[in-house]
């Protein structure tokens, strides 16, 4: 996640809101930063997000020719 990356490195007091923290502490069940349940809502939350998203893009987009 290059994005997720640079973006910590300019402002790195969001490093555990980014989705690969919110996916490690899914992974390892709580972590000292995030808890489990705070990881799961803000991973449903970034799914919804990327599937509206996704949505919307596919629906703009000529795909017949």
């Amino acid at each position: 996640m290059v994005f997720e990356t640079m973006l910590v490195g300019v402002a790195p007091d969001v490093a555990d809101m980014m989705p690969g923290a919110m996916l490690t502490a899914l992974a390892a069940g709580d972590t000292p930063a995030v808890e489990f349940d705070a990881a799961l809502l803000l991973a449903a939350i970034y799914t919804v997000v990327c599937v509206v998203i996704a949505g919307v893009i596919t629906r703009r987009r000529e795909i017949t020719n």
